[in-house]
């Protein structure tokens, strides 16, 4: 059996409890939204990694930009591009960033999801020259698929929430 007590101090005892759970399951202490999102931000690649897989990471960013506000989420997209060296984050940011104020402003999903998409055109041809074209044409997919909506929002007859 392990003695416990050798790894115990008086200033071990002072430090706060862990409030969380790391992948492993054991104790950790859990960052706040901003500091979740920059630490994802610059490290998260939306690939498979040992503890996460890219949809999930996808899932946090998406969970930790609704808890923060939109001047926060372009500064970490800029410093994810310009310190972090990252590609795929910053765009990921900035869509989410121009579906969260288009929506504000419009309170209109898929007005919101017809200007984010084709926004993050740009910034992908910047990066990966070779993914602007796929991305051109899955960005006309969107707004195909969303043409009934379209035809909504002209008749004004699209749902507001």
């Amino acid at each position: 059996m392990a003695n416990k007590s050798v790894f115990a101090s008086t200033i071990g005892r002072l430090l706060p409890r862990a409030n969380a759970w790391n992948h492993e399951k054991a104790p950790a202490y859990g960052l706040v939204p901003r500091a979740a999102l920059a630490q994802l931000a610059a490290t998260g690649t939306f690939n498979r990694t040992f503890y996460a897989e890219p949809r999930e990471q996808l899932d946090l960013v998406l969970k930790l930009a609704l808890q923060v506000d939109s001047a926060f989420i372009a500064k970490t997209a800029i410093y994810a591009r310009e310190k972090g060296y990252m590609k795929d984050m910053p765009a990921a940011l900035l869509a989410v960033l121009a579906w969260l104020l288009t929506f504000y402003l419009t309170r209109t999903s898929s007005l919101a999801a017809l200007i984010a998409t084709p926004l993050t055109l740009p910034l992908l041809a910047w990066q990966e020259p070779a993914a602007l074209l796929p991305m051109s044409v899955l960005t006309l997919l969107i707004v195909w698929r969303h043409r009934g909506n379209l035809r909504d929002l002209f008749a004004g007859r699209e749902r507001h929430f």
